[in-house]
Parts: structure tokens; C-alpha cells; sequence
């Protein structure tokens, strides 16, 4: 479908693009995002992630306008195994598009994965419109998730496409702001403590549970609790597989 916008549509895309070069802490970019985008995005909680290169994968951020929303929710979303951006990578690979539609309950005929869809239902998003940025080798990047939508439109995902630019160039321009302290909520990446990171390192190396609690002076049925933690939130079931989880996600590195 070819979609030209309305007179009224550039202007809010021209005011966008102009406000936007005044945006430098994230109250600012809350702000701008609950202006103007309005019209075109009409959205009550915004996500985002940036993969800033560090070992534990994405930072990710919220910013919201409505109550239903808790940092619960956020949690669950940030999962790097299970959590909303696992899910936007598989489809942004078997679509080829970098924006992703998750109308849930409207009838426009897009394909909706199960597991999606009850995350979406289950953390009060309601519905979710994401944009992906790639890097070289079509790499996530970063990703940018609209939701609870209102209306929902085929429109959407074509002012997803003219404002991810902008979006992405100014919320780097945020994060890159050293006087600005965080506020709405932040999840840092991590997934597993400093501890959890030793013992990672020592079951890679091949240590027994006696021979990682001798090393790091501790009983051995405290590193059997810190295993089944790690166990469960990497969503493996042996030492082999979240050896191998781990790397993947970024925390332990192959050639240490």
C-alpha cells in the first residue's frame, strides 16, 4: 500500500525533526516523546534498547504515561532470553523489515507469534509497534517499541520508518550526556551478579563445585544455590549449555 502523508502529517513530522535538536536528558526526550509524536505514534509506554557494547548486551530503558505499567513488567520484558527484543530479532529476520507490528486485538491481518502475544498481554502493553536499528551485518543495534497504541493504524509502520532516524540519533545523544543522572527507570543489562560471573569463568574452566567453593573460600552447597540461579536466569538446564548461553549473551567472553 503507498502512503503519502497528509499536509497536516509534515508539519508534525517537520516539528518532530525541529525539536528534536533540543532534546539532551531523558526528561527532555520524555517530553518529546509525549509532544508532537503524539499524532503520529499516539503511545503510552515507550521501550528502548542499546546495545552500547559492553559485556552484558543491551541497556535498556522505559518511559511511560500511565499507571499500569511496573517495573515487574519491565523486568520480564528485559529478559534476554525470553524477553521482548528475542522476540523482535526472530521477526525482523523472517520479515526482512526493521519494523515490527504487534496489533494483538485489531483485525489487520499481521502474523503473531503465541508466545508474543501473551508477553505483550501479560506486562499491560497491549499492543506494540518497534523499530529496529541495524548495524553492519543487519545487527540489532538498538530497538525502539511503542505501545498501547491508540488507534493502530497501517499508517504506523510507515511513520516508524521516517522517525527511527531521529529517534535513535537523539536518544544517543541522551545517553551520551554525562550530567544526566537517569530518570524514568533504568535496567542496567545485567542478568548475572559480579559472583555469578567467578563462577561462570571457573565452570568454564572445568571446576567442580568443591574446587570453585575452595577458590573462592566459600561451601560448596553455596555455590550449588549460586548454579541453580545461574541456571535459571540464563534458562538452561547443565553447565554445558549455560556455558555456551553465557557467551552468546556476551558475559563471559570465549577467548578469556
Amino acid at each position: 500500500m503507498s502512503i503519502r502523508l497528509s499536509t497536516s502529517e509534515r508539519e508534525y513530522l517537520s516539528e518532530i525533526v525541529e525539536t528534536s535538536l533540543r532534546v539532551v536528558n531523558r526528561h527532555q526526550f520524555f517530553g518529546w516523546t509525549q509532544g508532537t509524536m503524539q499524532r503520529l505514534v499516539p503511545h503510552e509506554i515507550l521501550l528502548c534498547g542499546v546495545d552500547e557494547g559492553s559485556r552484558h548486551g543491551f541497556e535498556q530503558y522505559h518511559f511511560e504515561s500511565t499507571r499500569y505499567f511496573r517495573h515487574c513488567h519491565f523486568e520480564t520484558l528485559c529478559n534476554p532470553t525470553s524477553g521482548l527484543l528475542s522476540h523482535l530479532q526472530r521477526i525482523s529476520e523472517r520479515t526482512k523489515s526493521r519494523v515490527v507490528l504487534c496489533p494483538c486485538d485489531n483485525p489487520f491481518p499481521f502474523d503473531l507469534e503465541e508466545p508474543l502475544r501473551v508477553l505483550i498481554a501479560e506486562n499491560e502493553l497491549r499492543n506494540l509497534a518497534a523499530c529496529l536499528w541495524l548495524g553492519p551485518r543487519e545487527k540489532v543495534q538498538a530497538y525502539y517499541s511503542f505501545s498501547r497504541i491508540q488507534p493502530f493504524s497501517e499508517s504506523t509502520s510507515y511513520f516508524l520508518e521516517l522517525l527511527l532516524p531521529y529517534i535513535h540519533m537523539t536518544f544517543l545523544r541522551v545517553l551520551s550526556n554525562p550530567d544526566d543522572v537517569g530518570n524514568p527507570g533504568v535496567r542496567a543489562g545485567r542478568l548475572v551478579t559480579h559472583r555469578q560471573e567467578e563462577i561462570l569463568v571457573l565452570i568454564r574452566d572445568g571446576k567442580t563445585n568443591a574446587e570453585i567453593a575452595q577458590i573462592l573460600a566459600v561451601s560448596p552447597w553455596t555455590i550449588k544455590n549460586h548454579i541453580q540461579m545461574i541456571f535459571q536466569r540464563l534458562n538452561t538446564n547443565n553447565r554445558t549449555q549455560t556455558i555456551t548461553r553465557a557467551i552468546k549473551l556476551g558475559i563471559l567472553r570465549a577467548d578469556q
